[in-house]
């Protein structure tokens, strides 16, 4: 509803070379503190560039964002 107080959490599910999968938890909070949830979800992502005819073709993460998954990895082991 609107004005709902809405909390959603992200756990890292897989992470590969060039793709993640996430998982994804909605709840609603109430004014007591009490949550509710409302759904759950995955999402798959991979890390594209562009070969020479500009098509899209899988790629290995940038050394950036790998390096943020391990810290996010490092910090829940």
């Amino acid at each position: 509803m609107p004005f709902d107080r809405v909390i959603v959490s992200v756990a890292l599910k897989t992470l590969k070379v060039c793709s993640v999968r996430l998982y994804f938890d909605f709840f609603r909070e109430d004014e007591d503190g009490t949550r509710t949830k409302l759904a759950y979800g995955e999402h798959k992502a991979v890390w594209v560039t562009r070969d020479k005819d500009r098509n899209p073709v899988h790629a290995p993460f940038p050394d950036k964002i790998r390096d943020s998954f391990g810290k996010i990895i490092s910090a829940h082991s």
